[in-house]
């Protein structure tokens, strides 16, 4: 509810949840993007909406990310970008349970990831443990936003005027 009520407020897309694993649920599972029941999935791109960070779930949980580019996943919600931090996850680069670390495990160590890894792989949900004291991140996936091209204004124009076109020389054919 937490991050759904922040990415609703931030861009009026409902429908987000944490990428974080707890001691009931894999974050794969919580996020609708495990490829053993949800199928390949689809590209998923950082909040600006032009970075693709994976091409689909199975980059994205298997730390298959092209080594040949650097990804930061590090906007906040308001498109603020992060230089440095850590974000909770409780969660391996597979997106499942970090060893009994999920959030909410109350074993005084949780799993997160780094912001600021350009390494590739998977470092962006698994890079540390770090002590429950901490306050940090949450990492969030949005249900799936699909894209429509809207034509534009000056074809719409065009193909008004040819159908009042075609109305008026129907029009004069009558009379």
């Amino acid at each position: 509810d937490f991050v759904n009520t922040l990415g609703l407020a931030a861009t009026g897309i409902n429908g987000w949840t944490v990428i974080a694993s707890t001691e009931a649920v894999d974050a794969r599972d919580n996020t609708n993007s495990n490829i053993n029941i949800d199928g390949v999935g689809t590209a998923i791109f950082l909040l600006d909406g032009t970075t693709n960070i994976a091409n689909n779930y199975a980059e994205l949980w298997e730390g298959g990310f092209n080594p040949a580019r650097t990804i930061n996943i590090n906007i906040t919600e308001d498109g603020t970008k992060l230089n440095t931090g850590s974000a909770w996850t409780g969660s391996t680069s597979s997106g499942t349970l970090s060893a009994d670390l999920g959030l909410g495990s109350g074993q005084g160590l949780g799993q997160a990831g780094d912001i600021q890894d350009e390494n590739c792989c998977s470092f962006w949900v698994s890079s540390s443990l770090t002590t429950l004291d901490h306050t940090l991140h949450l990492y969030a996936l949005s249900d799936t936003i699909t894209v429509q091209e809207v034509p534009e204004p000056a074809a719409l124009t065009l193909f008004a005027l040819g159908l009042a076109g075609l109305g008026l020389a129907r029009h004069k054919l009558r009379r």
